[in-house]
């Protein structure tokens, strides 16, 4: 049987979001720093406005891969089993080092065990690990996403399926606006005991996050007609995109005047908005757009780099928390010097490569991928033996 070929765009896809991750972490740290100044806090708001694509783009890779690669028949065990090696084990195990770390783990085998169960649920063990728990939830109900896709793909097509996308669109930037009365009706009425998922865990509620998969999902099926559309519609979307760029941009350095003095926050860019939604809903397809043009130069090292880092996205999403800790030492020790916002931009750099670096090397080792999710041993003895065949 014959396999569709790659999708090339997806790594570099990858390779993005996750220096964009890594980015918003970094300027978390070092909004708090005694030294900032609006310079550097102006400096820090181009950038992380900016990089708020880092989320919504993995979703949407999530859904485009899956729907690209659908098999006619589908079985749920083996497509649970597959997530539960690559992704959920590694999770667990980094949920685990990081508690251990954080001094949450020691008190006693019976509290470790319940608080390990409330980390494994909630991603609590680290600031960066609620996205696995988020994303974990379209790999549980992938059934029930691929019939209503599916269904609506073969009953919609052509400019029906566009208007039918759109509606969905408008419809997602319609729950952003309700997301906190959403939050109180299930306070109110505890469906099912989920309340928490549309409160204090509302963060990490798939359903917040699906317009971004369905928009995978319509890429993936139609990658053909998904590219034309990111190629003749450039300058709508880019529009968009440049122009709620400056507008988050400046609402966010406004914000820094408070009647205390300069405060360096930024919740003005909080995910769960409207407008942040259409912002982020045109950042994906400007994201697609800028991979589309660096891969026609895939032997230029900018990106081979990103190639390389895409790869290895997912663990060093998972270690890049504890990378960071390794950056602010060294920070302490050389940068203390340089202007806050490149002290920043430095230990974005070391984290990034020690993040990629570590997963490289633990994907070689036997055991290497209940770390990292990816096995290059493994690849590599596969290859060895279709050669020998």
């Amino acid at each position: 049987m014959n396999r569709k070929p790659r999708i090339e765009e997806i790594q570099i896809l990858r390779g993005l979001a996750f220096l964009a991750v890594v980015l918003q972490h970094s300027i978390a740290h070092y909004t708090i720093v005694p030294q900032m100044g609006l310079g550097d806090g102006v400096v820090m708001t181009l950038f992380l406005v900016a990089s708020k694509f880092a989320v919504p783009v993995f979703v949407f890779i999530t859904g485009l891969v899956l729907f690209y690669n659908d098999k006619p028949t589908f079985h749920y065990g083996p497509f649970l089993k597959k997530r539960w090696s690559d992704i959920f084990v590694p999770y667990l195990l980094w949920s685990i080092l990081f508690a251990w770390m954080n001094l949450a783990l020691g008190h006693g085998w019976l509290n470790d065990v319940g608080n390990l169960l409330g980390y494994a649920l909630t991603g609590k063990a680290s600031y960066h690990l609620w996205y696995v728990v988020m994303v974990m939830q379209f790999y549980l109900l992938f059934p029930l996403w691929r019939s209503i896709i599916k269904w609506c793909f073969q009953k919609l097509r052509g400019w029906l399926g566009m208007i039918a996308l759109t509606m969905a669109g408008l419809l997602y930037v319609w729950l952003m606006g309700n997301v906190y009365d959403i939050g109180l009706f299930f306070k109110e009425h505890d469906v099912l005991g989920i309340q928490a998922l549309f409160n204090q865990f509302a963060d990490r509620n798939a359903l917040y996050y699906s317009f971004y998969f369905v928009l995978g999902a319509a890429a993936g099926m139609n990658l053909k007609r998904w590219t034309d559309v990111i190629t003749r519609y450039k300058y709508v979307y880019w529009t968009v995109f440049i122009g709620l760029y400056g507008y988050f941009t400046v609402i966010s350095i406004q914000a820094f005047y408070t009647a205390s003095g300069l405060k360096f926050q930024f919740n003005q860019v909080f995910l769960l908005r409207p407008v942040m939604a259409v912002f982020l809903i045109s950042s994906i397809f400007v994201v697609y757009h800028l991979a589309m043009i660096l891969i026609r130069h895939r032997k230029h090292r900018f990106t081979q780099l990103l190639y390389v880092i895409g790869t290895y996205s997912f663990g060093a999403y998972l270690s890049h928390a504890m990378m960071l800790r390794v950056g602010y030492y060294v920070d302490e020790w050389l940068f203390t010097e340089l202007s806050v916002a490149l002290r920043m931009m430095s230990v974005q750099v070391i984290a990034v490569l020690l993040s990629v670096t570590l997963t490289y090397h633990l994907s070689q080792l036997p055991y290497g991928k209940w770390f990292v999710g990816l096995s290059n041993r493994e690849k590599a003895r596969k290859h060895t033996m279709v050669a020998e065949e």
